[in-house]
């Protein structure tokens, strides 16, 4: 019984994750959450750019402004577009930024829509997040996992404290 439940329990979680691309870029502007680079430095915290399906409608403080999502690395990348990443690993990271689709087709696909390498989510990594340890992660465009989880109360504080002017 026990064994059943627990096939049952991995199933459930299976059902609720998706997969996504990623890239990394370096974000010294204000973004579409309005946070600025204050949450980056007060944080240690990875933030990220989340393709129109991630980010919510619009160019402003999308739905999806604060929320966290887990992003764990299957260690491969689309074909020719980097190295995946040395090692599984995984990361919290907190939508503060939209990537959009204009200048960013091939990763960042509409809302309905999948980009060049199928995939209907991307999270564009800011690289000076996480207290500067992007680089140690290893990760050279990691197709990820990801799954919606509820923000830590430390994260939903800092993004209060750096006074992000979307609503969370």
């Amino acid at each position: 019984m026990l064994a059943h439940l627990v096939a049952l329990a991995s199933v459930a979680t299976v059902a609720f994750a998706a997969q996504a691309t990623t890239t990394n870029y370096n974000d010294g502007t204000l973004g579409a959450c309005g946070c600025g680079t204050t949450f980056n430095s007060l944080s240690g915290v990875y933030t990220a750019a989340g393709s129109p399906s991630i980010f919510g409608s619009g160019t402003w403080c999308g739905s999806g402004c604060g929320k966290c999502y887990t992003l764990s690395s299957t260690g491969v990348s689309p074909p020719g577009q980097g190295t995946g990443s040395k090692t599984p690993s995984s990361i919290l990271v907190v939508v503060t930024n939209l990537c959009p689709n204009a200048g960013n087709a091939n990763w960042c696909p509409v809302a309905g829509s999948v980009n060049a390498y199928g995939y209907s989510a991307h999270f564009d990594i800011n690289s000076g997040s996480g207290n500067g340890g992007f680089g140690s992660l290893g990760w050279n465009n990691p197709i990820v996992t990801y799954n919606a989880v509820a923000c830590p109360t430390s994260v939903s504080s800092l993004y209060t404290k750096a006074k992000c002017q979307c609503a969370a």
